[in-house]
């Protein structure tokens, strides 16, 4: 016999857990590309700061197109220069303003070169589960 009930079961493990991180990354980069096509700019103020082992995070206020007030986090950042009443630009979905990023976006491009080497190859990893599970499924279930 070729494969086992837990040899099946771990590789519908692997392939659960790459398709979630696959579908994960298409769903960061849709959000980003709509926020890049459809966005607003508004000017925010920092009204706080978020420290972390990883760098800054600024808390910036700003006024929507109708005049509402919101509040977004934005990325980490390694500036130790941020100052509370500073001004920020922010980057905001009309239809849903609690969707929206503090400018500039500089860590963007990380995660797009993330995304380009990161969706493949969970692709290709999701494929080659699936055969093998297949493979093990057949052996166990038709013996």
């Amino acid at each position: 016999m070729r494969g086992t009930i837990a040899e099946l079961a771990l590789y519908l493990v692997i392939l659960a857990v790459a398709a979630t991180c696959a579908f994960g990354v298409i769903r960061m980069n849709v959000g980003w590309i709509r926020l890049r096509r459809e966005g607003l700019r508004a000017n925010g103020v920092l009204v706080g700061v978020l420290g972390s082992q990883q760098g800054l995070r600024p808390v910036v206020r700003f006024e929507d197109c109708h005049g509402r007030s919101h509040e977004v986090t934005g990325g980490s950042t390694k500036s130790r220069v941020l100052n509370p009443g500073d001004p920020m630009g922010v980057l905001y979905l009309p239809r849903n303003p609690s969707k929206a990023e503090v400018l500039p976006l500089r860590g963007r491009v990380g995660d797009t070169i993330f995304s380009l080497i990161a969706f493949p190859v969970l692709c290709l990893t999701a494929i080659w589960t699936l055969k093998e599970a297949i493979l093990v499924a057949k052996s166990v279930l038709l013996p």
